[in-house]
């Protein structure tokens, strides 16, 4: 049996870039860990992975005043970067067909505190801010450790040839939630590109309750074109 593993682990300072590979993974440490943070902190870590790769945290220890809501103690906050954009860019583009996105716009993917380790948090994509911050209170703690790691599979990438095939994460198993495959499919200059499901097995669409159209209103695949616009005397030709 052979093992062969890359990590990082980073100097617990306040905040800066942490980057993730696809065969290694990194730490985020609160300032003065294993002592205790400093008051008045607000430290900002940019974590970036692998492009087509999504990525997860987990809790090695965490230690925060607690308090409801965590709205009036020291606080960790994990804010996704990449997935806000490409909502609204489904938005802008087929708003027709998928208006419910609107409402799932929300790039928080979890804000924690007290000393209870929480799940794993999984990100859409590839590239996550981390913000801790803290008060005056004086009631400071030793922080928390954090480890990250890429997705072991890739979700999305580029496609480029006269055949290919494209499988959802995890297939033929269930595939993960809260997550954003995007695929661009590049054929030989002057071809038609055909798709041909072999299999397909998703959330059943929900009927509209103000129209006799149905809506995927939680996980979707969607297919677009990309093509070159004309425009003649205030008249757009396709």
């Amino acid at each position: 049996m052979r093992v062969f593993l890359h990590f990082s682990v980073y100097p617990a300072t306040c905040g800066g870039t942490v980057y993730v590979g696809s065969k290694s993974f990194a730490q985020i440490v609160s300032p003065g860990h294993p002592g205790t943070y400093g008051r008045n902190l607000d430290c900002e870590f940019d974590v970036i992975g692998p492009q087509g790769h999504y990525l997860i945290f987990e809790f090695d220890s965490l230690d925060l005043p607690r308090a409801y809501n965590c709205s009036t103690a020291d606080y960790i906050q994990f804010v996704e970067q990449n997935a806000t954009g490409i909502f609204k860019e489904c938005v802008s583009c087929a708003s027709q067909f998928l208006p419910f996105l609107s409402t799932y716009v929300d790039p928080i993917l979890g804000t924690f505190c007290g000393s209870d380790r929480p799940a794993n948090v999984e990100s859409f994509s590839n590239r996550v801010k981390v913000f801790f911050r803290t008060d005056a209170n004086g009631d400071e703690g030793t922080g928390f450790v954090i480890r990250v790691n890429a997705s072991v599979e890739g979700c999305g990438g580029t496609l480029e040839g006269e055949a290919g095939i494209i499988q959802s994460p995890g297939y033929p198993h269930g595939y993960p939630h809260r997550h954003i495959c995007d695929w661009v499919i590049r054929g030989p200059p002057g071809r038609a590109i055909r798709l041909e499901f072999e299999d397909f097995d998703m959330e059943a669409a929900e009927p509209s309750r103000y129209s006799n159209r149905s809506y995927c209103r939680h996980d979707y695949l969607y297919v677009s074109e990309e093509f070159i616009s004309i425009h003649d005397n205030n008249q757009r030709v396709y």
